[in-house]
This record gives C-alpha cells, structure tokens and sequence, in this order.
C-alpha cells in the first residue's frame, strides 16, 4: 500500500495538549487535595475517569484501557488490532512529569500510517481503515519528561461518534512555555553562587494549574543547608513553596507572590519532601535546590534593632488583648514582652493551662515578620495540641484541659524581630466555641448550630437549602488543628476556605439564582474531631445533616 493511499484511508484527528489543570469544581483541583494524601496516581485516574466519560457521552464505546509507566525519550509498541468494520479511537493521558508524549499507529511493516503532532501531555489519534490486515502496532512516546501514562482505546461505528471538538477544555491546560521559567531561575543563579551555594542538579520544570501540587523528593545532608526556589511563568500569579521532614513541615514560604523560596539546615541526615503549591493561576514552574556546607555557629548574632517607626511588639499584643477581652476572656498575664527572634530559630516557653479554657496569644514586629506558634503538652511533647501556622506576625494557640496542665509553647520565627506572649483564661463551653471567639469570625446571633465529626482525609457533606444569603462559621474541637469548608452546586466550586487554621468561614451574598442543590463540605484536613458549625443564614437542612465521604471524590 502506498503512503497516499494510506493517508487516504487513515482519518486521524490528532489533540495534543498540556494537561494537570482542571476546573476548580474538579475533585484534584479542589483545595481539599492539599496534603491529602491523594497520590499523583489518584489523580491521574481521576482526570482520566472525566475524560472517559465525556468520550461515552460523545458515543465511542471503550474496549481496553491501560497504565504504562514511561521515562524520556523511551517509546512503548503494543501490537493492535484495528476492525475494518469500524472506527478506533486512541487516547494517552499522562500525569507525574510528563510534559510531552506522542503516539504512532504503524502497519505491519513498520510504516506509520497516522501519528498524533505538537506538544503537550495529551495525545489523540483517530483510525478507520478499510478492509485489509487488521494487525497494526501502536508506538506510545514519552517525548519529554517521565511518569505515569493512561493508555485507552475507544470503538465507534464509521460516520458514527460527535466528534472530538472541545473533549480536553477544562481538563487540561494548553502547553506553557518554560523559558520564562528559566529565565528567572537563572536570575537566582549567580546572587546563590555568590554565597558558596551551588546547584544540586538540573532544575525541573513542570505545568501546573491552579489548586494542584507537586511533590519532590529531596535528600538532606547534616552539616550543609539548602536553599530551594520556586519560580511560576506566565499565568501563575501566587506559588507556594513547603519543605517537610519525617512528615513535620521544617520550612514554607507563603508570599503572595510566584517565587517562593525556603531555606533550611539539617541537624542530621534526612529524607525531606519539597512540595509546590500553585495557590492562583495556572502556567509553568520551575524548581532548583541549592546547597552549601554549614558555616560555623560562631558567636550569636548582634540584637536585632528596631525602628522608632515601627510599633513595639508589646504595644502590638495590648491592643490584640483588648479585642480579646471583647469576647469574653478574662485578664491576660504576660510572659514575654519584649523578646528578640532571629530567622528560622525556635523558642520555648512553659505556661500552665486550666482547669477551663485558655489561649496564648503572640504579637510581633516588625511587619514582615512571620510567627508560628505550636502548643505542646509538657507530658508528651510528641503530640501537637494546636498550632498556628497562618502567614502573619501574630497568632494564638489554645486549649481546654480539665484540670491544671503543664504545657510548652512553641515560637517559630521566618525573619527576624521582636515578639511580645500572653495568657488569657475565659469561659467557654468548648475549645471549638473558644477558637470561633478568637479568631474574630463571630458576628451577630446564628440562627443555628450544629456538630459534625470529620476524620484526617475525609468530608462530611451537607445539604444546603437554597437562600439569598449564606453565611457560617466553623471550628474545630479537640483532635482537628486544621478545617476547611467548601460550598458547591454539583460539579461547580461556588466558595472555599481553605486557610492553615481550625476554623473557616463562608459568606456568600447574594447566591446566584437559579442554582442546583447547594452542599457544603466540612474538611478535616489535619486531625479529627468533632467541629462546630454556626448558621447565619439559612439555616442547616434538618433532612440531612451530614453524609461522609472521601476528601478527593466528587
């Protein structure tokens, strides 16, 4: 057969296109994946599962379906058969690295008769052939980039099937461009070199859409530090960059901005795991690691100044103290108030708690400064009782013990300041009603109130009846240290809040008429419990107060 004749025959409609972004509505897209534990390979099936559905819906009918793992500039052949009574539809979806595959459908003699073109993480190929030898082979190509590959065929009659117009929008995102990417990292190049750093391997580069992770592993080496950068192309307007060892989080750096870096120095050899975070938009990133020997500890630091300027870490707490005091707590004690912390060090302080609720509240200067507090049980040091991890230079911790407890406060500094610390006791009936009190959610009178419990990795989902209006606060009790609420008609993500807190809050006025059924879910996203949630408006359906399921399902 000759190549125009093959050409005549074979009807390829080839899609090629970057993929890892999806709709916010989409169960990978959803803040609730964060840190979930949902692997590169759920997500994977889960994009694949949309894409299949969409193609059934269109009329083609799948036959066989495959996962294939793929390193670069590697190729796969399978021997297939293609029925000259119908058409075959060939799709590759690829996930983890991949940034470009390709597919090749041969004849028996090893000549290509139709092969998909362009770039991307996506491919498509379309074949009806007529009567002849139904023995061909398939070439699946990793052409940039390696990871996990879903491989699937798909059957329609001749003339049959709508088409593949549109089949990828929203589940994939078009190719970005890297060199701007690149360009930026290089920028960084020579200022770390500058400080004895130097690059530990080649940088990587992947696409990413907006609320999606990717997660690197990194090996620590006692006795250097390491310096990790993060940088977002074009269409990336906020990337966040967290470090973790032996699963607790070493390092982060949440700035509003798409170039994160965090940098860190292992008292002993460990295995790490570098996550980036696309916070908003979607594009390209790149990350580099850099490491350099520890310099000697030498003498501490000079004190670090403070500018007539800027507001007295002390003066800070006081006026947080009187908010506080607003909402029922009683008179604070001071433990520090005028305390100097340097980049990444960590403080202790023992306080003692109970019988009741109490907090510990923290301030700092000057404005950049970023305090995170962790509240440890002077008993069992192990376990964190509550922390705050928010971006800000202030924070509280809190708890509700029984009976008079010993406890250790934690102050960890990303820059370098002043910190002033308090204690206040107030009378609450639970530690969710003080946390709620606290974080300043709380106002006006809730029309309701109600408990759902939630499990680390799972939603409790309720059933919303339709309003104008919809406002509620959540809190988490003893167990939950992080909760995230989100609101959704069907497929679509209407609000979310999903800060590094125990509580949330949703407010989400007017709704938009003419929506579906409306369905919150209540996230544990670290820890479980039970959590409390206050309605302003509408209030909960009594029908069905909450359904459990799992974080990363629709």
């Amino acid at each position: 057969m000759s190549a125009g004749s093959k050409s005549a025959w074979a009807c390829a409609l080839v899609l090629v296109l970057a993929c890892d972004a999806v709709e916010p509505s989409a169960p990978v897209a959803t803040p609730d994946e964060r840190g979930s534990g949902v692997g590169p390979l759920d997500e994977l099936a889960r994009r694949f599962g949309r894409l299949r559905a969409r193609l059934v819906e269109r009329g083609y009918t799948p036959t066989r379906v495959s996962r294939e793992l793929l390193f670069e500039d590697r190729a796969r052949a399978f021997p297939v058969s293609l029925p000259t009574d119908r058409c075959t539809t060939w799709i590759a979806l690829g996930g983890g690295a991949i940034r470009d595959l390709a597919l090749i459908v041969y004849d028996v003699d090893g000549a290509p008769l139709v092969r998909s073109s362009g770039r991307g993480e996506g491919a498509l190929v379309h074949v009806c052939p007529p009567d002849g030898p139904e023995r061909h082979y398939l070439e699946l190509r990793a052409r940039e980039g390696a990871g996990a590959v879903v491989l699937a065929a798909f059957a329609s009659g001749v003339g049959e099937g709508e088409g593949f117009e549109g089949l990828f929008d929203e589940l994939v995102a078009p190719t970005v461009p890297f060199a701007g990417v690149e360009a930026a990292l290089a920028a960084d190049r020579q200022a770390l070199r500058d400080r004895g750093l130097r690059a530990e391997g080649p940088p990587q580069y992947r696409p990413m859409g907006e609320g999606q992770g990717w997660r690197l592993p990194v090996r620590l080496v006692q006795g250097h530090c390491y310096v990790f950068v993060a940088r977002g192309g074009e269409g990336l307007e906020d990337v966040d960059l967290y470090l973790h060892v032996a699963g607790a989080e070493v390092g982060r750096d949440l700035g509003p901005d798409a170039a994160p870096r965090v940098e860190y120095c292992p008292a002993e050899d460990a295995e790490g795991t570098l996550e980036v975070r696309a916070f908003a938009g979607a594009g390209a990133v790149g990350v580099a690691v850099y490491v350099g020997t520890r310099p000697d500890d030498g003498p501490p630091p000079p004190r670090v100044e403070r500018s007539t300027a800027e507001e007295d870490a002390a003066d800070g707490l006081r006026r947080e103290l009187e908010r506080l005091r607003a909402q029922a707590f009683h008179s604070p004690i001071f433990l520090v108030q005028d305390a100097t912390v340097r980049p990444s060090e960590v403080r202790v302080h023992d306080v003692t708690l109970g019988p009741g609720c109490g907090v510990v509240v923290a301030a700092g200067t000057p404005s950049e400064l970023d305090l995170d507090l962790y509240l440890l049980d002077a008993q069992d040091e192990a376990t964190v009782r509550d922390r705050d991890v928010r971006v800000r230079r202030g924070g509280f911790v809190a708890a509700c013990p029984n009976e008079v407890r010993a406890f250790r406060v934690l102050v960890k500094a990303y820059g370098e300041g002043h910190y002033a610390l308090a204690t206040l006791l107030g009378e609450f009936p639970s530690l969710a009603a003080l946390r709620l009190a606290a974080s300043g959610l709380l106002d006006g009178t809730p029309l309701d109130e109600q408990w759902v419990e939630v499990v680390e990795g799972e939603r409790a989902t309720i059933a919303v009846p339709h309003a104008d209006c919809l406002r509620v606060v959540a809190a988490g009790d003893h167990g939950v240290l992080d909760v995230d609420l989100l609101l959704r008609s069907g497929d679509r993500l209407l609000s979310s809040d999903t800060g590094a807190a125990p509580w949330a809050s949703l407010d989400r006025c007017p709704l938009e008429p003419n929506l579906g059924p409306l369905e919150l879910d209540v996230v544990g996203y670290r820890g479980e419990g039970r959590v409390i949630l206050r309605w302003f408006g509408p209030r909960a359906d009594d029908t069905e107060r909450a359904r459990p399921g799992q974080m990363g399902g629709p």
